[in-house]
């Protein structure tokens, strides 16, 4: 009768001990697979990218949005010497992609183009004062949307 108790009692041990390791084990998952995700890193290169340009911009230049909030227009500095912005900076969203060309302000000319983002469902672009945000819908391969929010000041002149 002892070996049975003693058995049953190491069989309930192990049980709880299993569940406890996939639960945790499923959680850790669950995590890791929110935090390293595409969208994750989509975000964090979203949030660096839309920073560094707006930070770049002047608050004495002439800063553009688009009526319906669609696209994001820019001037900044070229180098620290530079007295009067003489760069343009140009946030847009087609299809499903985020695009950000940069250019030279007087002829237009434009001197790069890069993929922000991909699997974008939607933008718009904002000015408050001295700062722009950026409202963008991501979606990941589930159909789940995320709604990321990201906001940058302008430097002084």
């Amino acid at each position: 009768m002892e070996l049975v108790v003693g058995f049953f009692t190491a069989g309930v041990m192990v049980l709880a001990i299993g569940f406890f390791l996939s639960d945790h084990h499923r959680s850790y998952n669950e995590v890791y697979g929110k935090g390293l995700s595409d969208e994750s890193q989509d975000e964090m290169v979203i949030r660096a990218i839309f920073n560094k340009t707006v930070r770049r911009a002047s608050s004495a230049g002439s800063a553009t949005v688009d009526p319906d909030g669609e696209w994001l227009e820019l001037q900044y500095y070229s180098s620290p010497g530079v007295s009067t912005p003489d760069r343009m900076a140009f946030f847009y969203f087609s299809g499903e992609t985020l695009y950000l060309v940069k250019g030279d302000l007087t002829t237009r000319k434009k001197i790069s183009s890069e993929i922000v983002c991909s699997h974008v469902d939607d933008v718009q672009f904002d000015l408050t004062g001295t700062s722009a945000q950026m409202f963008i819908d991501l979606s990941d391969d589930n159909g789940t949307i995320r709604r990321i929010n990201v906001s940058a000041a302008m430097r002084s002149p």
